[in-house]
């Protein structure tokens, strides 16, 4: 929680400091909706018995403010007291009802007679340009290491995802790109399940300060993180690192795969909503592959020879079907491992789903551009269903570049 305070002298009371969850410097989005509570403090002494928080828009400030169902009243033995969740909603830009870029409102600590507390606050509220929040991560696939150790400054890059984007402002100009800093997003998975089990989300922080882990939150029932776009430059920036961490000092690094797809949300603009695509957390392929599918059959292949010319840039390969394919199952193709891991910069992309728009695929066509001609390369697929690393299966292969397509489709 950001905290913000004041020193305010009411009648007969020490001065009070109030903690915003939702700081006055944080920049909204139109159309945006949050909750929002604040704690205030006597610095000496309790409150007296018989007051509570109020928190009221201003009127036609563009801003809407729901009070929680119940409200704590002090009991006169208290020094702090929570006004519970609020739900605000900042009106869209085409109501029209926002003036000057700012909405308004107060926060009073009464009794219904009187108040010993009372103060004004107000946020700027900006149009953003929805395609800024699409995230962007630096790699598909991460490798999961087999021992857990704590997020470092100094980790090497294959550790880790790193997802950024920065949020522009629509200005109406189509050639100016205007930040906006100090935005409240929420980080949240495709299915808004409780991602935390399965990674671990933090900054990316300056050389020689450490990474801060940030705790997700559960809202009606969906788990997000909450983050700021920087102060300077509007971007958002995180690094995600596989939860391998062993539940206690008795138990194994928890070493599963991960199917992983985040977006960066504005609540109440769900529809401007990008979902990143899967990124995959995968394990070397086990030293005995006891759920190797059937063998990967390459109509193309002459004795593992393809041959391929301008005409045909790319040749299918096909997998047998199996039982309950999933819209989670998806199947990746490399060209190169090392010590049963796969090279992620040998990665032929894109990363296949195997069932699309309840269509199940089972044949994939293969660039050309992805092995050297007339040299012996590594195939290497990977299937993997959620949390299960079902297979992987390598063939040498060899490209030959001709004048024109020869090869045909084999019975």
């Amino acid at each position: 929680m950001s905290e913000k305070k004041s020193h305010l002298q009411g009648s007969g009371t020490s001065p009070i400091d109030e903690k915003l969850s939702v700081t006055p410097d944080t920049t909204l989005i139109y159309g945006q909706q949050f909750y929002f509570n604040v704690i205030l403090t006597v610095n000496t002494g309790n409150f007296p018995a018989g007051y509570s928080i109020s928190i009221t828009a201003k009127v036609d400030s563009g801003i809407t403010i729901a009070p929680p169902i119940s409200r704590v009243i002090t009991s006169g033995h208290e020094n702090s007291i929570n006004s519970g969740l609020y739900s605000i909603i900042i009106d869209d830009y085409d109501d029209n009802t926002i003036k000057n870029g700012k909405v308004s409102f107060s926060i009073t600590l009464g009794n219904g007679s009187s108040n010993i507390y009372n103060k004004n606050f107000s946020y700027n509220v900006k149009k953003i340009l929805p395609y800024t929040l699409q995230l962007l991560p630096d790699k598909p696939v991460c490798v999961i290491p087999k021992k857990y150790s704590a997020p470092t400054q100094q980790d090497p890059k294959d550790r880790y995802v790193l997802y950024k984007t920065q949020l522009l402002e629509d200005t109406g100009s189509s050639g100016k790109k205007t930040p906006i800093t100090n935005v409240l997003v929420h980080i949240t998975s495709k299915h808004g399940d409780d991602f935390s089990k399965n990674i671990i989300i933090t900054s990316h922080p300056k050389l020689g300060l450490q990474p801060t882990i940030y705790s997700p939150t559960i809202e009606n029932g969906k788990t997000f993180i909450r983050l700021m776009s920087d102060s300077h430059d509007g971007t958002i920036k995180f690094r995600v690192y596989p939860n391998n961490k062993p539940k206690d000092g008795n138990s194994k690094a928890n070493y599963k795969p991960i199917l992983l797809s985040l977006g960066c949300v504005i609540f109440g603009q769900e529809r401007y909503t990008h979902m990143v695509d899967n990124v995959c957390f995968i394990t070397p392929r086990p030293l005995f592959d006891t759920d190797l599918l059937e063998s990967l059959l390459m109509p193309d292949a002459d004795d593992s020879v393809i041959k391929g010319g301008p005409e045909d840039p790319t040749f299918k390969v096909t997998i047998q079907p199996y039982d309950n394919p999933s819209p989670d199952d998806h199947i990746s193709f490399f060209t190169k491992e090392k010590d049963k891991v796969p090279d992620i910069n040998s990665l032929i992309l894109p990363i296949y789903n195997m069932n699309d728009a309840n269509e199940v695929k089972y044949s994939f066509p293969i660039p050309f551009s992805s092995f050297k001609p007339d040299e012996w390369e590594g195939f290497f697929m990977l299937l993997l269903k959620k949390e299960i690393l079902v297979t992987q299966w390598e063939r040498c292969l060899k490209f030959q570049v001709v004048e024109q397509a020869l090869y045909r489709q084999m019975e």
